[in-house]
């Protein structure tokens, strides 16, 4: 089992720099949404942010939009899948997750 771990590992590693950072640089875009860890994760990595990696999800989602590089805003969100709603948090609060960001961005 531990071996899968760094394999899953490396190739999250890989997926990144050869996937994640020239598709941000291309696309260039004025937000990024994550769902769940993992991507959050990849984002950092991608950004070299380092103050927010041993936060909570739920602190970053409260806190949101996050600022990156190039005016860029980070919604972090709680992936919406069942282990997610079940789990982590309610419908109720993820639905208010996605208000915030409907209306952060209602011009």
């Amino acid at each position: 089992m531990q071996g899968s771990k760094f394999v899953k590992g490396a190739v999250l590693y890989e997926s990144i720099d050869s996937y994640l950072k020239p598709l941000i640089k291309i696309v260039n875009p004025r937000i990024i949404i994550t769902l769940g860890a993992i991507p959050l994760m990849a984002v950092f990595l991608v950004f070299e942010i380092k103050e927010h990696q041993k936060k909570a999800l739920k602190i970053l989602v409260d806190k949101a939009p996050l600022k990156l590089d190039n005016n860029i805003d980070l919604f972090p969100m709680f992936h919406c899948g069942s282990m997610g709603i079940n789990f982590n948090r309610n419908m109720a609060l993820q639905m208010n997750d996605w208000e915030k960001l409907k209306n952060y961005y209602i011009v």
